[in-house]
């Protein structure tokens, strides 16, 4: 809260919410077991255990599946449900997850991060925490975004536990030997340092900032994903004088010229084929709804840019 009253040059107010006891226990997982053969297995000890509904964080969709297979074949006590949670789910499916069980009923809920702080999951008294999540990752070498497993921070497994005490005392439980939480990360990664900010430099520029490092930031963003300069002359001097600052020439959302370089979605899906041989058409459509979607994007703030450059430089 300091570093952020200190940038905003604003008062920190307080307030304490509440909590319950929360129960941690370390269960460890061999690191050639499957994931989710250890959950199914940590499942059934809190089924056991507790009386209450269990919580379970696990990295992605897949990790999900595979879970409520590995429960089902498994074996579960009567009047046990189990609710997938992610994002791409519908809302229909989502709500079934999230609202009170019936009286009776216990539910399994294998959540992504989406259950860490957002929701509140009524009847939760237990959490299984895998200590893995996925998260995007931009790599400024290559220009894309891609998912990435990684362990979770300190600060956000602490998260995870607390939601088994939002209701009352409940019980968490890591997939983790203890020692190996000193070697976690305090923090998550601000998001600036690992996303793609080129968006975000058009939309700057499209302000009239020609220097994002020129800005106050909470977290300097790296060099590396700010690296474009848009090189804006003065303002000043004759219109007849001022010279002709064309940055990015945009065609239409399948067409950009970078200078004299024109790209395509035809050449982008190429190349990756082309680097990527064999690749599964799946994954191929999944790069071009992916690329799409990155060139409607840069489509929309080059246009406001070149309508900013418009207004600053050739006026009426």
């Amino acid at each position: 809260g300091a570093r952020y009253a200190a940038l905003l040059d604003a008062p920190v107010i307080e307030s304490a919410g509440r909590t319950y006891p929360v129960d941690l226990l370390y269960l460890g997982r061999d690191p050639r077991e499957r994931i989710e053969d250890a959950m199914a297995r940590a499942v059934h000890r809190a089924l056991d255990e507790t009386d209450k509904s269990i919580l379970v964080f696990l990295p992605g969709e897949a990790e999900i599946r595979r879970t409520e297979d590995a429960l089902t074949a498994s074996g579960l006590p009567k009047n046990t449900v189990v609710r997938p949670l992610y994002g791409a789910m519908s809302f229909a499916e989502q709500d079934a997850a999230i609202r009170p069980s019936p009286p009776g009923e216990r539910k399994i809920v294998l959540a992504t991060t989406i259950a860490e702080t957002s929701l509140t999951i009524d009847g939760i008294g237990a959490v299984i925490d895998c200590g893995f999540k996925r998260v995007p990752r931009f790599d400024p070498a290559t220009g894309m975004t891609a998912l990435e497993t990684v362990r979770v921070s300190m600060a956000s497994a602490d998260q995870r536990r607390g939601r088994a005490g939002r209701l009352g005392p409940g019980v968490g439980y890591r997939l983790w030997p203890e020692a190996e939480s000193r070697a976690l990360k305090p923090h998550d990664d601000p998001e600036i340092f690992v996303a793609d900010l080129a968006p975000l430099v058009l939309e700057l520029a499209a302000w009239g900032v020609t220097d994002p490092k020129s800005l106050p930031w909470l977290d300097p963003p790296p060099a590396a994903t700010v690296s474009i300069k848009l090189d804006m002359p003065p303002a000043e001097g004759p219109a007849s004088k001022r010279p002709d600052p064309v940055f990015i020439s945009v065609m239409g959302p399948n067409d950009i010229y970078i200078g004299a370089q024109k790209t395509s979605m035809a050449n982008l899906i190429g190349d990756v084929a082309a680097a990527q041989p064999g690749t599964a058409l799946a994954e191929l459509n999944q790069a071009q709804r992916y690329l799409e979607g990155r060139l409607r994007e840069v489509y929309f703030h080059a246009e406001q840019l070149q309508g900013h450059v418009k207004r600053r430089y050739h006026p009426g």
